[in-house]
């Protein structure tokens, strides 16, 4: 593939992590912007796999709402309740 100004400076490297400043900043403090920011980085950089020379893609993807409630590992666990079940 082509690569456009202005990459071409980035040409050498393996990987690129672009954050978008001003959507990530919004109106949140110095603060808690900071320790957004490296969250996001940390996300990012858990996509790349160096050794390999590739990308990773995530290892879970699920709503919030169910994590809440039910876990992080809820589908590695032996007993579910019933959520079906009627009170």
């Amino acid at each position: 593939y082509v690569i456009c100004e202005p990459y071409k400076r980035f040409r050498n490297y393996d990987f690129i992590v672009a954050i978008n400043y001003h959507v990530l900043k919004g109106e949140k403090s110095k603060k808690q912007f900071r320790r957004m920011l490296a969250i996001v980085l940390l996300h990012e950089l858990k996509h790349i796999d160096a050794s390999k020379g590739k990308l990773v893609k995530h290892d879970i993807e699920d709503f919030s709402s169910i994590l809440s409630k039910f876990g992080i590992d809820w589908t590695r666990k032996k007993k579910l309740p019933n959520i079906l079940k009627r009170r």
